[in-house]
């Protein structure tokens, strides 16, 4: 577990957005997107706007963090993959993987943001995502 701001939102929202490609390519595109719904309906009832902080500052000490932890940042990881496309996102995540598999200093989600970036076919449309 990284404790710093950001640490667990590679890992645990990714393992949400895992799911739903996993559900998308076994169960077919429907299951994919009531995954997709629920997930964000969750986060919706659970997320607290009084003490929510952005994805990158996220460091599960909050009320709500859990829920911006693995609902939010599936949801953000998979509305990424729409923006980048399939092949360019895919073949990005493998090589921040590779880039960053025996790094002592654990990869949080700026170096994440950073990595993709060079994968976006239009920077200024990713920039305006990632400010978000």
């Amino acid at each position: 577990m990284n404790r710093g701001p950001s640490g667990n939102i590679l890992s645990e929202g990714m393992a949400h957005f895992s799911t739903a490609l996993l559900l998308a390519q076994v169960k077919g595109d429907l299951q994919c997107m009531e995954f997709r719904k629920r997930i964000e309906s969750r986060y919706g009832d659970s997320r607290r706007s009084d003490a929510e902080r952005s994805l990158a500052r996220t460091d599960g000490s909050h009320d709500g963090d859990g829920t911006v932890t693995y609902d939010k940042g599936g949801f953000v990881f998979w509305m990424l993959w729409d923006l980048i496309g399939r092949e360019k996102n895919f073949a990005g995540l493998c090589q921040f993987i590779v880039d960053h598999q025996n790094n002592p200093d654990h990869a949080v989600l700026h170096d994440f943001e950073v990595h993709i970036r060079r994968y976006a076919p239009d920077a200024v449309a990713y920039d305006q995502f990632a400010r978000q």
